[in-house]
């Protein structure tokens, strides 16, 4: 039996942005930054050793499947996802390193000067560094490892890492799994722009009005509050509060430029800004054309 072809694999991390040409591939592999879900699209589902009944069904808890359509498609939640892992080729490094500058691109064109990464191991961290000690990286990572497992043993032996490539990259949390997911939903294929994030907060919407009376609308935010949490809280979670998060006296100089004031419009206009640059430490890292 021949093997599924090489994939797009891909995360719903801001690190692998890189996904709105999955749609063009043979083989494509979502997977879920909670960690808890897996979407498969192409002959990796049809490999992946799994069982049917009549209908198409499969035959396995915590999967969903249409292996009818014209392109296979599964999502796997939580243990299920092990069903595709056993039959997906591994990244080249050279397939990885391509994967991580689209990624950083792709972030950079919609203003994210940092991102936490939430569960990385020991090719992915040591891809990191790799990329700090040459300034190649153009955007803060705050990574966490993944679990408690061999992985962790080789990336905590010498404990956190802070600070690390002139504050580029920093190791110093764990992610651990103790339950089950209840239920994932992510924005696959759209546009991974910060502000559809913002927009979503304070109206309760998406871009296009839905659902019209707002999600849980009483939990809406003030615009204030979601700017703020884009910003100095999540610097916060990082423990960079005292680095990043606000430009301020003794910060870095990351920030973005954009066409609009969002403190001077609509906020259901918010998820239309659009970033003309973005900066890291003082260093211009994208210009719009």
């Amino acid at each position: 039996m021949r093997k599924p072809t090489r994939p797009l694999q891909c995360s719903m991390l801001a690190l692998t942005l890189a996904f709105a040409i999955a749609a063009a591939h043979a083989t494509t592999i979502i997977d879920n930054a909670n960690g808890y879900t897996l979407n498969a699209k192409g002959d990796v589902v049809q490999f992946a050793s799994l069982a049917f009944d009549d209908a198409g069904r499969i035959l396995a808890a915590g999967t969903l499947a249409d292996v009818a359509a014209k392109v296979p498609q599964a999502t796997h939640v939580d243990a299920a996802q092990a069903m595709t892992d056993k039959v997906l080729p591994q990244p080249t490094e050279q397939e990885a390193r391509t994967m991580l500058d689209r990624a950083l691109a792709t972030m950079a064109s919609v203003g994210h000067t940092s991102a936490h990464d939430a569960g990385v191991g020991v090719g992915e961290d040591r891809l990191y560094r790799d990329y700090a000690d040459h300034g190649k990286l153009t955007a803060r990572i705050y990574a966490m490892v993944g679990g408690t497992g061999a992985d962790f043993d080789q990336q905590a032996k010498n404990g956190p890492l802070n600070g690390y490539g002139h504050d580029m990259y920093a190791l110093r949390a764990v992610k651990l799994y103790a339950d089950g997911a209840l239920g994932s939903r992510g924005a696959a294929l759209v546009a991974p722009n910060p502000f559809f994030g913002i927009h979503a907060a304070v109206t309760r919407q998406d871009a296009d009005g839905n659902p019209s009376a707002g999600w849980y609308p009483e939990q809406e935010m003030s615009l204030k509050e979601a700017f703020r949490c884009f910003t100095l809280d999540a610097a916060y979670a990082g423990h960079q509060e005292n680095t990043l998060g606000s430009l301020e006296r003794d910060k870095y100089a990351d920030f973005i430029v954009v066409d609009r004031d969002l403190f001077k419009m609509s906020p259901y206009d918010v998820h239309k800004t659009v970033v003309l640059e973005t900066w890291v430490g003082g260093h211009r890292v994208y210009r719009r054309p």
